[in-house]
């Protein structure tokens, strides 16, 4: 999907507000390998593109063939649907649906990473249904 340059700067404050509320650190370290989202996570004024899964905060997925080999029980967040219902390592997902925006995080999968969102977040957190 292609992001216009408004939409690229609106998900550079989403992505950044999201990862903060997930991790109580001032700089985060995000791991992606779509190239588009490694501009929006440059754009980001407090996440930082890193080229190491393992020294990433945080791996974002565009697709499930981006999931790097050797991230199993790493954090995981998601820019699709699919990935996020697909993978049970991604917590949640911030994708585009028919033009609008969607945010979405598995109650159970926040639990099992032990991640405490504030309560502004509580309308996107689901239970899970799988």
């Amino acid at each position: 999907m292609e992001l216009v340059a408004f939409d690229r700067a609106t998900a550079s404050k989403i992505f950044d507000k999201i990862f903060h509320a997930m991790l109580n650190k001032k700089e985060i370290t995000v791991y992606t390998m779509d190239r588009e989202y490694q501009d929006v996570i440059m754009d980001a004024p407090e996440l930082y593109l890193c080229t190491l899964v393992s020294k990433a905060d945080i791996i974002l997925v565009n697709k499930l063939s981006e999931v790097p080999k050797g991230s199993a029980n790493r954090l995981l967040f998601a820019t699709s649907y699919l990935v996020y219902k697909e993978n049970r390592d991604a917590v949640g997902a911030f994708y585009w649906d028919r033009g609008h925006i969607k945010i979405e995080f598995s109650r159970q999968r926040l639990l099992e990473k032990s991640i405490r969102l504030p309560q502004s977040f509580d309308k996107y957190i689901k239970d899970d249904t799988l």
